[in-house]
């Protein structure tokens, strides 16, 4: 039996994603085309390679109880047990119950870029959730409870070469006037020229991935889901009660 050598595969897929968002940063010239051309193909990367349970997309979270976020760069939702998926000229609104993780995309990743990106997992994590009993052939099992929502940061480039780990944690337990904790911490992240990082809560510091940053950043992304197990499933008659007789 042949064997692969995955080292080899993994630094390859990872080498594959830097090398085409390096490409999309030197050929976009806009700004804002830069950031779009890099979440397209964040998106199509998550798309790829995590399982088909998990949908991937960018868009608004709401609430029932008719709040909403800021746009979400990448947003990773279920549809199982949260199926409702509103789509108005072209943008999309996800169930809050609905929501595994947010993701913010930056081409280059700065103080600012990365405390945006803790308002916008803080705008989700303060939208209400509900949940009701789920039935099987026996009957029903209680409702679950909402679990955490995971979030995160991915880019090309980075400010800091040196220290990253210490930078980035302090920004992770750093308050200011718009960002709170635990709500704006975030969990993961992938600086694709430089490295992956994962929270640690027992140490209070970002782990750094230097070695196929792209890959590790995914299979990194892929256990935090894991461990989640399935969203709650959602009430949707506290949805329609909007809807007027």
């Amino acid at each position: 039996m042949k064997e692969t050598n995955l080292p080899t595969l993994f630094e390859a897929i990872s080498c594959q994603i830097n090398s085409e968002l390096g490409i999309a940063k030197a050929h976009s010239v806009h700004a804002p085309t830069k950031g779009d051309v890099a979440q397209k193909m964040w998106i199509k990367v998550l798309q790829s390679y995590l399982p088909t349970r998990y949908c991937v997309d960018t868009g608004f979270v709401i609430d029932s109880k008719g709040n909403t976020s800021e746009q979400i760069d990448i947003v990773i939702y279920d549809r199982q047990y949260s199926p409702l998926i509103f789509t108005i000229q072209g943008s999309h609104y996800f169930p809050a119950e609905s929501i595994y993780c947010v993701i913010e995309v930056k081409t280059n990743v700065t103080q600012a870029e990365y405390q945006y990106a803790q308002k916008k997992a803080t705008s989700v994590r303060r939208l209400f959730r509900t949940s009701i009993p789920i039935p099987h052939a026996g009957g029903f099992y209680d409702p679950k409870p909402p679990g955490p929502i995971l979030s995160g940061l991915v880019g090309h480039t980075c400010v800091w070469v040196d220290k990253l780990d210490e930078h980035l944690s302090n920004l992770n337990q750093a308050r200011n006037s718009t960002i709170s904790l635990p709500e704006g911490q975030l969990d993961v992240g992938c600086i694709a020229s430089i490295a992956a990082f994962l929270w640690q809560s027992q140490s209070n510091c970002f782990k750094l991935y230097r070695t196929s940053p792209a890959t590790n950043f995914v299979f990194e992304l892929l256990a935090r889901l894991q461990e989640l197990a399935t969203v709650p499933m959602l009430d949707i008659r506290a949805y329609t009660k909007w809807i007027c007789d």
